[in-house]
């Protein structure tokens, strides 16, 4: 027999019994997390009363994990449900009833206004509990009595808080959303999951504690993977098309769920479709459920998505169709991943986009023609890139944002172009490592923090070995008085003001064309893609330093983005002469730029075409 899953209101576990077994902990809310379910249920309340019972707005508790069992308690035969997992949402439910019974109602029973009794809770090992429930009081000498009326006088003190101000109206609104009638919707309800036992000769209350350790060691709770494929595979999930096409088609859901799974566990995929870490989801598929969800990352809701499904879950077509979907979803974003010209172009519009940008490419994927939607794709990075390149200026915020889109299509379409089908565009590379725009080669101090010795001392340092490098190949005494100065430099007598001035003069011996670079210091000409690094001195180094630092990343197998290599390999140099590696000159900065805009033509404006022309012409002279 297959599970069940199905959202169930409060007042439909009126009347049953519930056995809580031995290996379940006592009950232990507290303060915080009595007055949450206090606040959720009274905010839901007074949404759902301005909202119209057609608009398929509910709210769901967690879900509550349950097993049929027969038991005898003092000689009396019970049938009801063993409660696996949601013993403390239960209870606490519980306690709630019993405070609106005796201080609002003022009844001993529901029976005569609902036509069931409350429900029970029957403790395998912790006796007392039962009884204490029915009449909780004052009592500390048992830990579980203490938290059973720590709740019970939470919830008398919410209610009864002046701030609030509930009079009769607000309580009886309260007491209808949490009770309602068992088919009414819009009251509170929980998600139900019925388990039945998979293994006849495993005892009952071994495969239930090993549920039970599954959810609770760890507090690993159901996912919303978990949940949904119980919607599709439930004992009464698609039976109008006759038995036997219900069994075939959840023999199809089964098996491609698995083969799913496995692809999107391959890390170079999931990196290609998303910006999402892998070890945000425990199931990968998911994600997919995500995207037909709409689900974005300000919801706070954990199980935003299966309560999405479950609203339509008593649709059996409209269920089929969302299966449909799903794997149409998977199959175009595998012809995707294995189309190098898609894979580049739309792993670059993912990896710039948000949460629906997946989304808005696969609908407009389904309903276009195939040139069509290569039209909409180019559109739409032409789109990404439609500034000013030229006015592109190195400073925080917006167009830092620009720079790095600019430089991240540069790479990508870079690899595109090769002529090799093998070699891609490891976006999976790309996302782990943490990745900064960054001077080719450094111009000012502003990087520094003024208060900060030891990185100024460190940036001194790391450069005296190339000014000496300079000077044997350069015999001049502004040169050596500038190492000397360098060489002399402590903590004690360095400061702010002195190494301002020391940075300049550095810098100044590793310029040899100083007066036609003033324009491109912060511009696109002299900004690559580098590894992110806290080390403000390697950060702000001159270009051979830089080099040095690509080629020693090179050496050891790092990745490096392939235009960020190619720069400080000296590949763009379109003459074939290699200028000495120690500069990163006017010409090279031209050469750089000229590259970059004409492998990214086919996307640029009228204004950037231009200044590529210019670049050119400029070359040309």
């Amino acid at each position: 027999m297959s599970n069940i899953l199905k959202p169930k209101t409060v007042n439909a576990l009126l009347g049953v019994n519930f056995f809580i077994p031995y290996y379940q902990r006592g009950y232990r809310w507290t303060d915080l997390q009595v007055t949450q379910l206090l606040g959720d249920i009274w905010e839901y309340a007074r949404a759902n009363e301005s909202n119209s019972k057609d608009s398929g707005y509910f709210y769901c508790l967690q879900p509550v994990v349950v097993k049929p069992k027969d038991w005898q308690s003092q000689g009396v035969n019970y049938s009801g449900y063993e409660l696996i997992d949601g013993q403390q949402r239960v209870t606490t439910i519980y306690i709630l009833l019993k405070y609106l019974m005796q201080e609002f109602l003022k009844v001993d029973s529901l029976k005569e206004d609902y036509l069931e009794e409350l429900f029970t809770l029957e403790y395998e090992t912790r006796e007392g509990s039962r009884e204490f429930l029915n009449n909780i009081k004052e009592d500390f000498s048992n830990v579980d009595y203490y938290y059973i009326y720590n709740a019970y006088n939470t919830i008398k003190e919410w209610f009864e808080d002046a701030t609030r101000a509930m009079n009769r109206r607000d309580k009886d609104l309260f007491l209808n959303t949490l009770l309602g009638t068992e088919n009414d919707t819009s009251s509170v309800q929980v998600i139900w999951y019925q388990v039945e036992r998979e293994n006849e000769k495993v005892k009952d209350d071994e495969n239930s504690k090993q549920l039970f350790n599954r959810l609770n060691l760890g507090k690993i709770p159901l996912t919303n993977a978990e949940l949904i494929k119980a919607l599709f595979l439930a004992s009464d999930k698609f039976l109008e098309e006759g038995k036997e096409e219900a069994i075939k088609k959840k023999i199809i859901i089964s098996q491609l769920w698995d083969v799913m799974e496995q692809k999107l566990n391959h890390k170079p995929f999931w990196s290609f479709i998303t910006n999402e870490s892998a070890e945000n989801y425990q199931t990968k598929i998911e994600y997919l459920f995500d995207i037909i969800a709409g689900k974005n990352k300000t919801e706070k809701d954990y199980y935003f998505t299966f309560l999405h499904f479950l609203n339509l879950a008593d649709d059996d077509y409209k269920m089929w169709e969302i299966w449909r979907k799903i794997e149409h979803y998977f199959n175009v974003l595998s012809e995707w991943f294995k189309n190098k010209n898609k894979y580049h172009k739309i792993g670059y519009l993912i990896s710039i986009g948000n949460a629906s940008t997946v989304k808005v490419l696969l609908e407009e994927a389904i309903i276009s023609t195939k040139n069509v939607f290569n039209n909409y794709v180019n559109t739409e990075i032409k789109k990404s890139i439609d500034f000013i390149i030229e006015d592109l200026i190195y400073k925080k915020g917006e167009q830092l944002q620009k720079i790095n889109k600019l430089l991240l299509l540069f790479n990508v379409e870079t690899t595109r172009k090769l002529d090799n089908d093998i070699v891609f565009y490891p976006f999976e590379l790309h996302k782990r490592e943490k990745w900064s725009v960054e001077h080719i080669q450094a111009q000012n101090s502003e990087d520094f923090n003024p208060n900060k010795k030891k990185p100024w001392l460190e940036w001194l340092e790391l450069h005296i070995p190339y000014l000496e490098n300079l000077q044997i190949n350069n015999q001049n005494d502004a040169l050596a008085a500038t190492i000397n100065k360098v060489k002399k430099v402590n903590e004690e007598n360095i400061t702010w003001e002195k190494f301002e001035v020391l940075f300049d003069e550095v810098l100044s011996h590793f310029v040899i064309d100083k007066e036609n670079q003033t324009d491109t210091t912060h511009a696109i000409a002299n900004l690559a893609l580098l590894t992110g690094t806290d080390n403000s001195a390697l950060n702000n180094a001159v270009f051979q330093v830089k080099r040095e630092r690509i080629i020693k990343l090179d050496k050891v197998g790092s990745y490096i983005p392939i235009c960020t290599k190619r720069l400080f390999l000296r590949y763009y140099n379109s003459n074939g002469v290699i200028n000495d590696n120690q500069f990163w000159t006017a010409l090279d900065r031209q050469e750089y730029c000229a590259e970059l805009l004409s492998t990214l033509k086919p996307y640029l404006n009228t204004e950037n075409k231009a200044f590529l022309k210019n670049l050119k012409k400029n070359d040309n002279d």
